[in-house]
């Protein structure tokens, strides 16, 4: 009698139309920023039925978190126990930047969600295992951890609506000049702030 042959796990089967649901959420959110994800443009754009959609996921927000959470597997994390504390906080911080950059019209998700998932604790536990490198108490790091995440966050909420009103600027065909600040104007002015709060840090560190 012949054999039949293997057939593939169907396990894996969900793993992957939820990748694929990612891939596709994080894609439109690109393309036309967070207001424009509705499960029926999601589902079209995966071949699914919208409703098919909640197998995969409990609810818009939980897509939401996940297109945020892979963003934050783009991030380049420095080793704490291998690099000095002052390197170390700036690479990563740039490496956010980069990432929010790269995901222009997605940055308010960064600024409103906040998931539960390995990517954001990998994000969240080297930023403070660096500052308690420093020599901060535990208190006074979670306090700079708020302060530097607010602070790169906020910098690219500047760049985003920045994005936006050139694009509007564009859509209304008017005189958009004003709006180019110039990228290289806010990579050196974000620059001057996060030194200015590494200083302070390590003047914090000195006094105690």
């Amino acid at each position: 009698m012949s054999r039949q042959p293997n057939k593939p796990s169907s396990a894996a089967e969900p793993s992957s139309v939820r990748e694929r649901i990612v891939d596709a959420a994080l894609a439109l959110l690109d393309e036309e920023g967070t207001d424009a994800l509705s499960t029926r443009k999601l589902g079209a754009r995966v071949g699914i039925q919208a409703m098919s959609l909640y197998h995969h996921f409990p609810d818009r927000g939980a897509i939401l978190d996940a297109a945020v959470d892979r963003m934050l597997a783009e991030l380049a994390l420095p080793n704490a126990g291998r690099i000095g504390w002052q390197r170390g906080l700036k690479q990563l911080a740039l490496s956010y930047r980069e990432m929010g950059q790269r995901h222009v019209l997605v940055v308010p998700l960064l600024a409103q969600r906040c998931p539960s998932s390995p990517n954001m604790t990998a994000f969240l536990d080297t930023l403070l295992g660096l500052l308690l490198k420093s020599g901060l108490s535990q208190s006074a790091a979670e306090a700079w951890l708020l302060i530097l995440r607010d602070y790169v966050i906020g910098s690219l909420m500047a760049d985003y609506s920045l994005h936006v009103l050139s694009l509007d600027a564009a859509n209304a065909k008017t005189d958009s000049a004003r709006f180019a600040t110039t990228a290289q104007t806010r990579d050196r002015t974000f620059l001057k702030g996060f030194k200015a709060m590494l200083d302070a840090i390590e003047t914090e560190c000195a006094d105690n």
